[in-house]
């Protein structure tokens, strides 16, 4: 069973957060998934490795199969991307993905 990991933030930093994290949890024991989102794939890596990436508004429900899936939800930037009436989407949005 895998012990999932999620980054969403703006710009590519949530490739280098991943990353890093990555490095961090990595243990022969545990096979981790990590899974970064971003409003657009155009800071995507073009070879992720072992990283998933997917486009996602957070405003907006994610599909399903991600509902309850992540351990680790890690945010950043999101005063400074989201209007204020979009806090309260947002927040349930993401609080939905976790397990």
């Amino acid at each position: 069973m895998q012990d999932p990991v999620i980054g969403t933030d703006g710009q590519f930093s949530v490739r280098i957060w991943l990353q890093d994290v990555s490095k961090f949890l990595d243990t022969p024991r545990i096979e981790r998934y990590y899974h970064g989102f971003d409003i657009s794939a155009e800071q995507f890596p073009e070879n992720p490795g072992a990283i998933h990436f997917s486009v996602q508004d957070l405003t907006i429900p994610f599909p399903r199969e991600h509902w309850g899936r992540y351990d680790l939800v890690h945010v950043r930037l999101l005063v400074a991307a989201l209007e204020e009436a979009d806090y309260k989407a947002a927040i349930a949005n993401i609080y939905d993905i976790l397990s």
